[in-house]
């Protein structure tokens, strides 16, 4: 059903088919006198549209792409949208697939069994140390745009020409694990080193 303004939510939304069309940004984990709560999206099926953002208001926000589809830029949409959530996992029960998001930010991504990320997407998992991007359950991940964060990485990890992997983040120190193999692919590696001579440089 089309919906117009913000939605602001806390508590469990299920998709189990058919299609769910939000016409603007979505805003998660949030109740309306502004404190944390949890709220979760579960994809279970069909597809889930939004012609937004989907953005965390403060509490723990969960997304779970199951099976179907999350697209951020439906028809009719301009400009592609971005998530935030401190959890989004894609797959394990099927072809799921997240698409068109211009971003994702998210300290944890987990790309299970049949999931996907479809599109030139920039990630970023925070760059406190303890940020997870997970895709062995699929055997790895081609990257088209843009990863940062610290923390790391499980699952052959590919860059394509023209991609972009910026340790710690855009002028952040930081540091990424990879427990399988990292192929670079002629874009941009980049990283800060401290200040400090003294630094873990």
């Amino acid at each position: 059903k089309p919906a117009s303004g913000t939605k602001v939510g806390a508590g469990t939304v299920n998709v189990n088919g058919g299609t769910l069309r939000v016409n603007d940004d979505v805003q998660m984990a949030t109740t309306p006198d502004g404190t944390g709560a949890n709220g979760t999206l579960n994809i279970n099926g069909g597809t889930a549209m939004v012609a937004g953002d989907i953005t965390d208001g403060g509490g723990t926000s969960t997304i779970n792409v199951n099976l179907g589809t999350l697209d951020m830029q439906p028809a009719g949409d301009p400009t592609p949208g971005n998530i935030t959530a401190d959890t989004l996992a894609i797959g394990n029960n099927g072809t799921a697939v997240v698409t068109n998001a211009a971003s994702i930010s998210s300290p944890a991504i987990t790309i299970g069994f049949g999931g996907s990320i479809a599109g030139n997407t920039s990630m970023d998992i925070g760059n406190d140390g303890t940020g997870l991007f997970d895709s062995s359950s699929v055997g790895g991940f081609t990257l088209n745009g843009t990863f940062q964060g610290s923390g790391t990485v499980s699952g052959d990890f590919i860059q394509s020409p023209g991609a972009a992997i910026i340790v710690g983040g855009a002028n952040a120190g930081g540091s990424l694990t990879f427990y399988n193999n990292l192929t670079l692919g002629g874009g941009e590696l980049a990283f800060d080193l401290s200040c400090n001579a003294a630094g873990a440089n």
